[in-house]
């Protein structure tokens, strides 16, 4: 994956890609101040961060498509924080299923059913999609049901999500090059996931 896109979201490089989950993520250089704050709170969760509640019901910080104005967003709307603070055990449930050897990856044991019941949880709370900041929680989540549907055999799932994790992605307002910049990838995942659907149905004709 483009280092750009790693940078900003490096959880999400990471769930993309087996070979990308070798990676010190923290070791990572930060680009600036506020993509070192994203990128936290993608892998940490939004720790320290709260909404007064009476004013949740304000939504005028929703909208942000930049960098600063996806930061502003969890900071300000209450929507937006509270899918962040979903996909923080998503990212630790992805955590706890890569550190499985593979053979443990390709059966549904506890570590892949939380985490698909977290994803599915920021899907529902991404749903459907009224502010920008939620897109990168949602695109995380497909990638991660993906990533645990290929590893068990189901090469439609995953070719499915990884299919509306590229549709978030291409359709998404955010604006910053940094979230921009990681289509290519997501298209790779796609096409590889369809080459091997293609080697195992041209298999089973033998």
């Amino acid at each position: 994956m483009k280092s750009r896109l790693r940078l900003l979201l490096a959880p999400l490089a990471l769930l993309s890609s087996p070979a990308l989950a070798q990676i010190d993520v923290d070791a990572l250089p930060p680009p600036d101040p506020v993509d070192a704050e994203i990128r936290n709170i993608v892998a940490h969760g939004p720790q320290g961060i709260d909404i007064a509640p009476d004013r949740r019901a304000n939504l005028s910080g929703c909208e942000g498509t930049t960098a600063l104005g996806v930061l502003q967003a969890i900071q300000s709307c209450w929507p937006v924080l509270e899918t962040y603070r979903a996909n923080a055990p998503l990212v630790a449930a992805m955590d706890a299923w890569m550190q499985l050897p593979p053979a443990g990856q390709t059966v549904a044991g506890p570590e892949s059913r939380t985490a698909v019941a977290a994803a599915e949880h920021v899907i529902a709370q991404a749903s459907p999609r009224l502010y920008p900041a939620q897109d990168v929680p949602l695109m995380i989540a497909h990638m991660a049901l993906a990533m645990i549907d290929g590893a068990q055999g189901n090469l439609e799932s995953k070719i499915a999500h990884f299919t509306t994790a590229r549709q978030i992605h291409a359709s998404s307002r955010i604006t910053d090059d940094k979230f921009t910049g990681g289509g290519d990838d997501i298209d790779r995942q796609i096409a590889e996931a369809r080459a091997e659907q293609a080697r195992r149905e041209a298999s089973g004709k033998k």
